[in-house]
C-alpha cells in the first residue's frame, strides 16, 4: 500500500507520509501526513485511515502515467443515464483513486 516517506496526493495537495499510528481503541491504523511544500516554521499534519478504500489518498503520478492518460482521453466514454444515475456514478467514481475516473466525470460534465 503506502510507505513512510512516500509522496502522495491527498485531496488536491501533495504530502509526505511521516508516520503510521495504531489506534488500539478503534482497532485502526492512521497515516500522519505533512505538506510536501510547507512554509518554513509552519507544519500542518493530517491524520487519515490507512485502510480507507475510498480514493482519498493516491500515489503521485509519473510524467509517463500522465502522458498515457492524456493519450487515452479521446477513447474514454462519458456516463449515460438520468441525472440521478449520473450523480450516483459521479459519487462512486470520486471515491476511487483512478485519474481516469476523474476524466470520465470531466468529459460527462
Amino acid at each position: 500500500m503506502f510507505e513512510i516517506g512516500e509522496i502522495v496526493v491527498y485531496r488536491q495537495e501533495v504530502y509526505r507520509i511521516i508516520k503510521r499510528i495504531k489506534d488500539l481503541s478503534r482497532q485502526e491504523d492512521y497515516f500522519v501526513l505533512e505538506p510536501y511544500h510547507s512554509v518554513e516554521g509552519i507544519i500542518t499534519q493530517v491524520k487519515i485511515l490507512c485502510n480507507r478504500g475510498n480514493g482519498v489518498l493516491r500515489k503521485l503520478s509519473t510524467k509517463e502515467e500522465i502522458q498515457s492518460l492524456i493519450n487515452k482521453i479521446p477513447h474514454i466514454k462519458v456516463i449515460d443515464g438520468t441525472p440521478r444515475e449520473i450523480e450516483a456514478e459521479y459519487r462512486n467514481r470520486l471515491k476511487k483513486p483512478s485519474l481516469e475516473d476523474l476524466i470520465v466525470i470531466i468529459k460527462t460534465s
